[in-house]
């Protein structure tokens, strides 16, 4: 049996299958780190081998599933507008279409999916809010950054709180002071995000 550990061997990092997501570990020449992953992985006497192994575990498929949506979303300009005031095919700007409150209808049909995934009604406000939970700070600050690059998008921010692994959203829109279809468009994005971090 060969139990001659491998050394990171600098090629991978030129090599396009892995040096989108592959770094060396200072620390130890017998491993790697993923950037996906956040995480090191022994190379052992694998070599090039740990690598594919790596790639073929779950948490990197899904790691990766993550970062394409994520590239998807900054090109899909029919879901988020550029800037708040990018102008539509019929010159009116998204935000001045958005901005009245959710009508009687509008509310039943487009806030109850939410309030059956979680989402509530803040006391006292027209507001919507949710506590999103996650295995460590590093996947909540991930899953904030994208969901605040989505909201620049759109011109909508959310009001939320972060301690560690756990983040309180409030969705409302302040121009109305009430619940607009950016906050239903955005508590979606927040949920449709989110999977990936389970």
């Amino acid at each position: 049996m060969n139990s001659r550990l491998n050394s990171f061997n600098p090629l991978w990092l030129r090599d396009p299958e892995f040096r989108r997501w592959i770094e060396r570990v200072p620390s130890n020449p017998h491993k790697a780190h993923c950037l996906l992953c956040e995480r090191d992985f022994i190379i052992g006497d694998q070599g090039h081998r740990a690598l594919k192994a790596h790639a073929d575990t779950q948490r990197h498929k899904m790691r990766t599933q993550m970062v394409s949506s994520l590239k998807h979303d900054r090109r899909s300009s029919d879901r988020f507008p550029s800037s708040p005031g990018s102008s539509t095919s019929h010159g009116d700007t998204f935000v001045s279409k958005q901005v009245s409150p959710l009508s009687r209808y509008e509310r039943d049909d487009q806030l109850i999916p939410l309030l059956d995934n979680g989402w509530n009604m803040v006391e006292g406000r027209d507001a919507i809010n949710k506590t999103f939970l996650f295995q460590s700070f590093n996947e909540a600050w991930s899953w904030m950054s994208r969901v605040a690059l989505a909201g620049e998008r759109m011109g909508h921010h959310p009001e939320w709180f972060n301690v560690y692994n756990t983040v309180q959203v409030t969705w409302i829109t302040p121009e109305c002071n009430g619940i607009t279809v950016r906050d239903v468009k955005m508590a979606h994005f927040c949920d449709s995000t989110y999977k990936y971090y389970k």
